[in-house]
C-alpha cells in the first residue's frame, strides 16, 4: 500500500553537554548501532523509499532519554526495517528514571517487520519496558507504521515491585495513531499479572487496524492490561479483526476512560467474552460474520451486561447503517486502511517449455469501500477466480456489497508461450476512494539453468583515505534451472557479503546452493576494500553457474585524498607589553597539528615579533618555523611568541601567518604595546559627539581612565573652553579648568575622568583637547568634539490610512523622522551613527535606543518625537576580568563581538541591554539598567556556550527576546542567525535564578511551511516571546512564524500565503511582503487582537515598511489574518540597512494602540489605532449567547461542537476539546473568551465571566 509520508519534527531539547543530531541513513543499514548509540534528543532518519532496513539485534536502552526513529519528509512508500537478529526483541528499555519521565521513544512512517527468514525466528516483541520500581520507563509514541510478525506481544510491560497507583507505578506512556498490526502472537499491548502488577500508565489509541489470528493461528487478546494502578485508555477509530480470543481485556482504570467509533469484527471464538471490563460507547459496532451467539460485553459500571449488541449472520445489512460515520463525522473504525490484502509478494511463478506456470493464490477482502474493486494484472501475467480456468489479462472487476467485499481468492500465473527470460510485475488493487495495494510477482521461463540480477552496474563506492571501507551497496541475485551451486566472485580492491555490514570476504568467492533448482531473491551486498591508497578502482563481481552464461556486475569506485586540514589552538593573542627599553615582551603560546598534509606546515611571524619552539632562557627567536609532516601528519605544541626587545614607543599589531599546501594560509592575530618608561595613560585619545539641542545643555557626560607609569610628580588634567571636566560622574564639573591629581592615584591603577559638554552655548560645533601633563613625562591629549544644535524639525506622514471594517478601526500618525521625509539626516535627527543602535524599546512612552559608539541609552520623548538627555552607561558593561594566558595576573577583556547591541523591556518595565556574539567561544550578556544612574545588573553571564554546546562553532545571537518579569520569573529567547543553524536558545528565570540554556531545533522537515528545507532562518534573526513556552522567530530567510519550545511550527503565512500581498491601503496597487527586514508584535485591545511587523527591506515597495494586521479572532489564526494597513505609504527611505532591524512597539491604553517604529538607517516615528467600540468586531451574536450556560465549573452548550477552546484575555489557550456539549473548567474567577466550531466549521467567539 502506498500511502504519502508526512512527518512532525519534533526535536527534544537536552541541557547537558551531549547535543541532539540528526542523523540521515540511506538503505540498506544496520539500524542497531545508530539506534545504540544514540543520545538524548537524537532524530534518526531513514530517507530511502520503500528502502530495506535492518536490525541486528537488541538494543537495550538503560538511561532515561530520548530519541526519534522516522521516515524523512515526502516520502511515498514507507521504508521498511527487517529484524535480522536470532533473540530478543527490536528494544528493551530498562527503566532508570527516579520520577515519571518526560522522555518519549518515537517512531513515524516505518514498516517494522519481526520475521528473520534465515534464522526463521521471530522477534519476541518489539518494545519491551523492563523496569524495577520505583523506577520509570519512557513515553512511546507509534504514528503511521505498521508492525508484523512477532513471536509476543508487540509492547509489553514488565517488570517487578511495583506499586498499585497510577502516580507511582509508571511504566510510561503509550500512544499509537493510525497503524496498523498483523501476525501478532500474543496481542499487540500486553502486561504482566499477578505480583508484578506493572502496565502503561495512558493507552492512547486512534485510527488503528488490529488484524489476527496471530503466528500459526494464535492470538491473545490485542490489548491486555489486567494489572492495577495505571491511568486510563482512549480507544478511538480503531479496527479488531479476526480474533480468537477477547479483543480487549481492561483492568479497572484509576480515571475515565473510553472506547468509541470502533468496529469489533470476525471473532470467530463464540465461546470469548469479547470485549471485557470496558466503557463502550453505544456508536461502536460489534459485528460477526460467523455464528457467534455467545459473545458478551462486561462493562465498568454496575449496568446490566450487554449480550450481542449488535449480531448480524449475514454481516450486511445492520453494518451498513453505520457507514455514515461516527460521533465526529469520520467513518466508524479505521479509516486509513480500507482493503485487505493476505500478501505483497508473489515469486516463482515459473515454468520450462510453452507453459503457462501453475497458479498461485492470494486473498483480498474490504470493509467501508464507496466503489468496485479493480484487480489489474502486470503484462505477461494473467489472474483468475478459479485456479484452474478463466484466467486472463484484462482487469477483474469485483462488486462490493453495502460497502463490504468478503474473503476473495485471487489466482495469478504467468502467461504460456514466453521467451526465455525473468518476468516481474506488480498487480494493482484499487477502489475510487481508498487506499490502493499491490502484490509484486516475479517468474521465470527457464530452457537452461539462468541466472538474473537487478542491476548490471554498482558505481559510486568512495571513502577517503585513510578513512575506509566504503559505503555497502547491494544488489538482488536469481538463478533459476541450476544443476549446480552459484559462485560469487569479487574482483581485486572490492569485497563482497552476504549480511548486510558484516562477513565481507575480499576476492574470495562465495558458494551459494540451489534449492530446488534455484537461488530467489538473495541479497547480495559489494563494497571498495579499506586500506586502499587515493586512486580509482574498476571490476566485475562474476556470478558463474554449471551451464549458465555467466553473469558480471561492474563495479566503480574512489579513494579520495584526505583533505587538508589544518588545527590551530587560538585566533589572537594580545597584551603583549612592555616599558621602553625593557623588552622583550613576556612570552604566550599556541598549538599547531595538521592532518592529510601533503607538504610541511611554516609558521611565518611579523615585523617586531618572533617565534620559537623553546621557552624561557632557551627561547631562540626566529622569524619562521618549519613543523615536519610525516605520513600526512603534523603537530606542534607550545610555539612561543613574543614582542621583540629595542622597539620604540608605540602599539604594534599583525599576523603570524601558518602556510601548507592545499588550504588558504590561517592567521594568529598578534597584538602589543611599548609605553614609555616614564608615562601618562589615557584609555582612549578622542571623545566625540557631545551634543544638545540649543537652550537644554550640557550634553550628556563621557568618560576615559586615566593611569601612569614612574611618575615623578602629580599630573594635571586640562579642559579645553566649552568643555568641563570632573572625577565624580554628575557632580562637581570644572569648566575650562583644571583638575590636579597626585600621582600615587594613577599609579598602578586608574582614575575615571568625566567630560561635558557646557550648557548655555550658541548653535555651534566645538571642538578641542583635554591636555594630561606631568613632569618627566611626554604629555597627552584627547580630542574633543561636540555639537549645538537648532532644534529639530517634525514631520509627519502625509499619507492618508482610510478607516477599517466600517469605521471601528482609525489608524493615523503623530509624528515622524525619516529618509523619505528628509528629516533624518543632520547629527541631532540621527538616532546614532551608521550602524551603531541596532535596537529599540519602549517604556512609559519613551523611546529607548541602545548607542554603543557612545554607551549609551538614547531617550526619545514619544509624545513629541523629540530626544532627551540620554543615559550615560557604565563604562564596565560588556568587560569582564579573566586571567591571562600565562595565568601570572587579570586582565580586563570585552564580552562579544558586538557591545551595547540589542535592548528590550520585560512585562514588569525592566531594561535590558544585550550583546552580539558570533560563536559558541564568546560570552553572552545581558545587563538589567538603572535608567538613573546608567549602572547595570547582570542578568546573563554564559561564558560555558561552548562547553554546552559543543557542536554549534557557528553559533551567532543578534537580537534577543523576553517574557516576564527577570526579577522572578521569566524567559529569555536567542535565536541563531548563522548560516546553516534552525534553532533558538532559551533560558528559563525562576524565582530571579537564571537556568542553563537549552537549544530548541526548529522543524525544518514538515511539508508546506516556511521552513521546509531551509537551512538557516537568515541573517540577522529575531525573536519575540508570547508566553513562556510560544514565540515568533522572524529571520532574513523567513517571514514571522509562530512556534513552541519543542521546534514545532504553529502557525505563520503558510497557512495563508495570499496575506502576505496588500491590495487595500491604496487602490489599484499591490505590495507584497519580502523577507529582508526582521521585527513583530502581537497586542490586543479589548477583544480584538492584532499583529504588526515588518513588510519590506530597503529594496521593497515601500522601502522599509511596516503592515498591521488583524487575527479574525483569539486563536490568532493566520488562516484567518486580515491586512489592514502598510505604513507608511512612502516607506520609511531606503538607506542601506545590513542588520535589518525593524522594531516595532505597542503601548495599549483603554482602546487606544500607541505604535512606535524604528527602521535602522532610515528613521523611527509613532503612529496609534484606535477601536471604535460602536461597531462590532467579533460574531458574539444574541443567539449564541443564548446557547451558553454557565453552572459552577461547568460550560454547558445547547449543542455538540466538534471543537472548543478557551482562552485567557491575552490570548493564551487554556483548554481544548474536541466533540463536547459541557466543559469541566477549574479556572481562577476572570474573564474568558469560548471559541467554538460546529458541524458546519463555522467559528464564533464568546465572552464569559467566571464569578
Amino acid at each position: 500500500m502506498k500511502k504519502y509520508i508526512s512527518t512532525l519534527c519534533v526535536v527534544l531539547v537536552a541541557s547537558f553537554q551531549l547535543q541532539a543530531a540528526r542523523i540521515k541513513l540511506s538503505a540498506p543499514r544496520d539500524l542497531y548501532s545508530y539506534v545504540n548509540a544514540a543520545n538524548d534528543g537524537d532524530i534518526i532518519e531513514l530517507t530511502t523509499d520503500g528502502g530495506s532496513y535492518f536490525w541486528s539485534q537488541q538494543v537495550s536502552v538503560n538511561t532515561d532519554k530520548s530519541f526519534t526513529l522516522r521516515a524523512a519528509g515526502g516520502l511515498t512508500t514507507r521504508p521498511i526495517v527487517l529484524f535480522t537478529g536470532s533473540s530478543g526483541n527490536f528494544i528493551r528499555y530498562n527503566g532508570k528514571a527516579t520520577e515519571p519521565s518526560i522522555k518519549k521513544l518515537l517512531f513515524q512512517g516505518i514498516q517494522f517487520d519481526g520475521y528473520n527468514v534465515n534464522a526463521g525466528y521471530y522477534a519476541n516483541s518489539f518494545y519491551q519496558a523492563y523496569t524495577y520500581s520505583p523506577n520509570y520507563s519512557a513515553n512511546i509514541e507509534i504514528n503511521n507504521c505498521v508492525l508484523k510478525n512477532f513471536g509476543n506481544r508487540t509492547f509489553v510491560f514488565t517488570g517487578a515491585n511495583a506499586t498499585v497507583s497510577s502516580s507511582t507505578a509508571n511504566g510510561g506512556n503509550i500512544s499509537i495513531y493510525n497503524s496498523e498490526f498483523s501476525n501478532i502472537s500474543a496481542g499487540v499491548i500486553g502486561a504482566t499479572t499477578g505480583n508484578l502488577l506493572y502496565s502503561p500508565n495512558k493507552i492512547d489509541l486512534m485510527n488503528n487496524l488490529f488484524v489476527g489470528p496471530g503466528i500459526n493461528g494464535a492470538l491473545s487478546s490485542f490489548v491486555e492490561i489486567t494489572t492495577a494502578g495505571y491511568d486510563s485508555y482512549h480507544i478511538d477509530h480503531c479496527t479488531f479483526i479476526n480474533s480468537n480470543k477477547r479483543e480487549l481485556n481492561f483492568a479497572n482504570s484509576d480515571n475515565p476512560s473510553y472506547i468509541k467509533n470502533c468496529i469489533f469484527s470476525n471473532n470467530f471464538n463464540k465461546f470469548s467474552n469479547n470485549i471485557y471490563n470496558s466503557n463502550l460507547g453505544a456508536n461502536c459496532v460489534i459485528y460477526y460474520t460467523g455464528g457467534g451467539t455467545l459473545n458478551t460485553i462486561y462493562p465498568f459500571s454496575g449496568a446490566t451486561k450487554k449480550t450481542n449488541p449488535l449480531l448480524d449472520q449475514s454481516g450486511i445489512t445492520q453494518y451498513a447503517s453505520y457507514l455514515s460515520g461516527g460521533t465526529d463525522g469520520l467513518p466508524i473504525g479505521f479509516y486509513g486502511n480500507q482493503i485487505v490484502c493476505s500478501t505483497d509478494e508473489i515469486n516463482d511463478l515459473s515454468y520450462s517449455g510453452v507453459g503457462p506456470s501453475l497458479s498461485k493464490s492470494f486473498t483480498i477482502s474490504a470493509k467501508r469501500l464507496t466503489n468496485n474493486i479493480t484487480i489489474s494484472a502486470p503484462q505477461n501475467f494473467e489472474i483468475s477466480l478459479s485456479s484452474g480456468s478463466g484466467f486472463q489479462a484484462t482487469p477483474l472487476v469485483l462488486t462490493q456489497n453495502a460497502g463490504d467485499l468478503a474473503s476473495t481468492i485471487i489466482y495469478i500465473r504467468l502467461k504460456a508461450n514466453l521467451n526465455e527470460n525473468l518476468f516481474t510485475g506488480v498487480i494493482q488493487i484499487s477502489s475510487i476512494g481508498a487506499a490502493s495495494q499491490h502484490v509484486n510477482v516475479s517468474g521465470a521461463v527457464v530452457n537452461q539453468p539462468s541466472l538474473y540480477s537487478s542491476t548490471n552496474t554498482l558505481s559510486d563506492f568512495s571513502y577517503t583515505a585513510g578513512s575506509g571501507p566504503s559505503a555497502q551497496q547491494s544488489f538482488v541475485f536469481n538463478g533459476v534451472g541450476l544443476t549446480n551451486d552459484v559462485i560469487i566472485t569479487a574482483p581485486t580492491s572490492f569485497e563482497i557479503s552476504l549480511s548486510n555490514g558484516l562477513s565481507f570476504s575480499g576476492s574470495n568467492a562465495l558458494n551459494i546452493a540451489a534449492i530446488s533448482e534455484k537461488v530467489a531473491n538473495l541479497i547480495v551486498y559489494a563494497r571498495l576494500k579499506s586500506g586502499l591508497s587515493q586512486n580509482n578502482y574498476i571490476g566485475n563481481i562474476s556470478i558463474q553457474s554449471t551451464g549458465a552464461t555467466t553473469k558480471y556486475i561492474a563495479l566503480s569506485g574512489i579513494v579520495n585524498p584526505a583533505p587538508v586540514v589544518v588545527t590551530v589552538s587560538k585566533t589572537s593573542l594580545s597584551n603583549f607589553n612592555y616599558s621602553e627599553g625593557a623588552g622583550p615582551s613576556t612570552i604566550q603560546s599556541f598549538n599547531v597539528s595538521g592532518t592529510g598534509l601533503t607538504s610541511n606546515i611554516v609558521l611565518s611571524a611579523p615585523a617586531n615579533f618572533e617565534i620559537s619552539s623553546t621557552t624561557g632562557t632557551s627561547f631562540s627567536g626566529q622569524s619562521s618555523l618549519t613543523i615536519t609532516q610525516n605520513a600526512g601528519k603534523a603537530t606542534l605544541n607550545n610555539i612561543y611568541v613574543r614582542l621583540k626587545a629595542g622597539l620604540a614607543m608605540g602599539t604594534y599589531d599583525s599576523k603570524i601567518t601558518i602556510s601548507t599546501t592545499g588550504i588558504a594560509d590561517k592567521e594568529v592575530n598578534v597584538a602589543g604595546y611599548v609605553i614609555e618608561a616614564t608615562a601618562l595613560i589615557a584609555s582612549t585619545t578622542k571623545l566625540a559627539n557631545f551634543e544638545y539641542v540649543f537652550g537644554n545643555g550640557p550634553s550628556t557626560e563621557k568618560s576615559f581612565d586615566l593611569t601612569s607609569t614612574n611618575l615623578f610628580t602629580y599630573c594635571l588634567v586640562s579642559a579645553p573652553a566649552n568643555y568641563e571636566i570632573s572625577t565624580t560622574s554628575g557632580a562637581n564639573f570644572v569648566g575650562s579648568g583644571q583638575i590636579l591629581l597626585d600621582q600615587a592615584s594613577i599609579t598602578g591603577q586608574s582614575v575615571r575622568i568625566y567630560v561635558r559638554l557646557m550648557g548655555g552655548l550658541a548653535t555651534a560645533s566645538y571642538n578641542g583637547s583635554i591636555t594630561l601633563s606631568s613632569s618627566g613625562a611626554t604629555s597627552k591629549t584627547v580630542a574633543l568634539t561636540g555639537n549645538v544644535f537648532n532644534p529639530t524639525t517634525i514631520q509627519s506622514d502625509p499619507a492618508y490610512y482610510e478607516q477599517r471594517h466600517n469605521g471601528a478601526l482609525i489608524f493615523k500618525n503623530h509624528w515622524l523622522f525619516s529618509k523619505n521625509t528628509n528629516n533624518y539626516s543632520a547629527l541631532n535627527e540621527l538616532i546614532a551613527a551608521s550602524g551603531k543602535a541596532r535596537g529599540m524599546a519602549v517604556k512609559d512612552g519613551k523611546m529607548l535606543f541602545a548607542d554603543r559608539a557612545n554607551r549609551q541609552i538614547v531617550v526619545v520623548d514619544g509624545q513629541t518625537g523629540l530626544k532627551e538627555k540620554a543615559v550615560a552607561l557604565n563604562a564596565s558593561l560588556f568587560t569582564y576580568l579573566g586571567r591571562n594566558v600565562k595565568n601570572t595576573a587579570d586582565s580586563i577583556y570585552t564580552a562579544g563581538t558586538l557591545t551595547h547591541n540589542d535592548i528590550k523591556v520585560d512585562n514588569a518595565g525592566n531594561v535590558l541591554i544585550s550583546n552580539l556574539i558570533t560563536t559558541n567561544t564568546e560570552r553572552f550578556q545581558i545587563f538589567k539598567i538603572d535608567l538613573n544612574t546608567g549602572n547595570g545588573v547582570l542578568v546573563i553571564d554564559q561564558a560555558n556556550l561552548a562547553n554546552l554546546f559543543p557542536v554549534a562553532t557557528t553559533l551567532r545571537f543578534d537580537y534577543f527576546g523576553v517574557w516576564g518579569n527577570v526579577n522572578s520569573d521569566a524567559v529569555i529567547y536567542a535565536a541563531n542567525s548563522a548560516a546553516s543553524a534552525m534553532e533558538v536558545y532559551k533560558w528559563n528565570i525562576a524565582g530571579g535564578i537564571v537556568s542553563t540554556p537549552t537549544r530548541i531545533q526548529l522543524d525544518n522537515t514538515t511539508l508546506g511551511t516556511n521552513f521546509t528545507g531551509l537551512e538557516s532562518l537568515g541573517g540577522n534573526a529575531t525573536i519575540i516571546p508570547i508566553d513562556n513556552s510560544t514565540f515568533y522567530v522572524d529571520g532574513g530567510a523567513t517571514y514571522p512564524t509562530r512556534c513552541n519550545d519543542s521546534g514545532s511550527l504553529l502557525d505563520g503565512f503558510y497557512k495563508q500565503s495570499s496575506a502576505l500581498n496588500d491590495s487595500i491601503t491604496v487602490a489599484g496597487k499591490m505590495w507584497a511582503m519580502n523577507t529582508g527586514n526582521n521585527g513583530m508584535i502581537e497586542f490586543a485591545i479589548k477583544n480584538n487582537y492584532f499583529a504588526l511587523m515588518a513588510a519590506s527591506n530597503t529594496t521593497g515597495t515601500p522601502p522599509s515598511s511596516y503592515r498591521l494586521f488583524k487575527f479574525s479572532d483569539v486563536t490568532k489564526s493566520f488562516a484567518g489574518i486580515e491586512c489592514l494597513w502598510t505604513f507608511p505609504q512612502a516607506g520609511m527611505g531606503a538607506a542601506s540597512n545590513s542588520y535589518r532591524t525593524a522594531s516595532p512597539a505597542v503601548e495599549i491604553s483603554g482602546n487606544i494602540a500607541t505604535i512606535y517604529v524604528y527602521t535602522g538607517e532610515n528613521g523611527y516615528g509613532k503612529y496609534s489605532m484606535e477601536l471604535n467600540e460602536v461597531p462590532t468586531l467579533i460574531d458574539n451574536s444574541k443567539e449564541q449567547r443564548n446557547e451558553i450556560v454557565i453552572q459552577g465549573d461547568e460550560i454547558i452548550f445547547k449543542q455538540q461542537y466538534l471543537a472548543v477552546g478557551v482562552y485567557s484575555l491575552s490570548g493564551v489557550q487554556l483548554i481544548q476539546a474536541r466533540n463536547v456539549s459541557s466543559l469541566h473548567t477549574p479556572l481562577p474567577k476572570g474573564i474568558y473568551f469560548v471559541v467554538t466550531t460546529d458541524s458546519t466549521r463555522r467559528k464564533q467567539t464568546n465572552k464569559i465571566i467566571f464569578n
